[in-house]
């Protein structure tokens, strides 16, 4: 999910946001709408997240369709620039965040369907 935003970022693209390929229900509305806000605010996202992501669970035990991951997210290389100059946005650094995320299989794919990000230095 976070490639697929970091490339929807790298042009705001909330109208045909490739995301949708891992983000479904609640997570997908928030992503679409944090892309529309940028685009509305004439601002694009740069860079990359590091992430380690790790499973807190998984249920059922057998053949899971539903999956609780945690992770503390550091966005200290993918910021929020000015597109039409290519300028930071602000001065605040990326940081590191503490996310949740509820993920769903469906159709053979992992999607992720809720998710919550903490502020800067949560984690």
């Amino acid at each position: 999910m976070w490639s697929d935003y970091e490339k929807d970022e790298l042009t705001a693209n909330w109208e045909h946001p490739t995301v949708v390929n891992h983000a479904t229900s609640k997570a997908l509305l928030s992503l679409d709408e944090s892309l529309a806000a940028d685009h509305h605010f004439g601002w694009i996202g740069k860079g990359h997240a590091m992430l380690h992501p790790a499973v807190v669970s998984m249920t059922p035990s057998t053949y899971p369709t539903a999956a609780s991951v945690m992770d503390c997210a550091d966005l200290t290389n993918f910021l929020k620039y000015v597109a039409a100059t290519g300028a930071l946005k602000d001065s605040a650094p990326g940081g590191t965040h503490l996310v949740q995320a509820q993920m769903t299989f469906k159709d053979g794919v992992w999607k992720v369907s809720d998710i919550t990000m903490g502020q800067p230095g949560s984690c």
